[in-house]
């Protein structure tokens, strides 16, 4: 896996250096496989993936490791690849600002457990993976992700949204462009219906 080793991260403050490299997919298992013969599978599936986008990559503003990282927060944040293109949208779109991505994904990772509403002090976390304290995409992947959610990260809807938020009843997804206009989705959307 020549281009993909040496364009992904040397490990540095990476929590798990295989993170991101362990294509989601349906693999055969059988007594003798071995659980190295496993992981040398996931890595050669990330590889066959990702041999058509590393042109694309290198050519980017964005390493492949920076590429992994923005989509597994994309694979968390949405379902849809249409939403998946709007939420890099608004990462890409902050990142420019530079601005904190501010995910909520990134904050579980750090945290190391997933849970439905996080704290102020959550927030506060101290984890290089903390985009709320950190700017940029993290040190590496949260997550493997999907094939749809490395296209997004590649290839963003072009928008002029900042925020976005998602109602986790409907799975509705709702954009903005201000913070203002982010709060008023927020009130109508998320907190009448608490």
């Amino acid at each position: 896996f020549p281009k993909l080793l040496t364009q992904s991260n040397n490990g540095y403050q990476v929590k798990y250096v295989l993170e991101g490299y362990l294509f989601p997919a349906t693999y055969d298992m059988n007594d003798s496989k071995t659980l190295q013969m496993l992981i040398t599978e996931m890595v050669a599936k990330t590889d066959e993936v990702m041999s058509k986008y590393y042109d694309k990559i290198l050519a980017s503003d964005y390493t492949l490791q920076e590429t992994m990282a923005l989509a597994s927060l994309i694979e968390k944040e949405g379902t849809k690849l249409e939403d998946r293109k709007k939420i890099s949208s608004v990462f890409h779109n902050r990142i420019k600002e530079n601005m904190k991505l501010q995910t909520d994904v990134s904050v579980q990772y750090a945290l190391g457990e997933h849970k439905e509403a996080l704290s102020l002090s959550d927030l506060e976390v101290d984890s290089p993976y903390n985009l709320y304290q950190n700017y940029g995409v993290g040190p590496g992947p949260y997550n493997s992700p999907s094939e749809d959610a490395i296209v997004a990260a590649m290839e963003p809807a072009e928008t002029d949204y900042l925020y976005f938020l998602a109602d986790i009843k409907t799975k509705e997804i709702y954009y903005a462009k201000t913070y203002e206009e982010h709060l008023e989705l927020k009130a109508k959307y998320i907190d009448n219906k608490e």
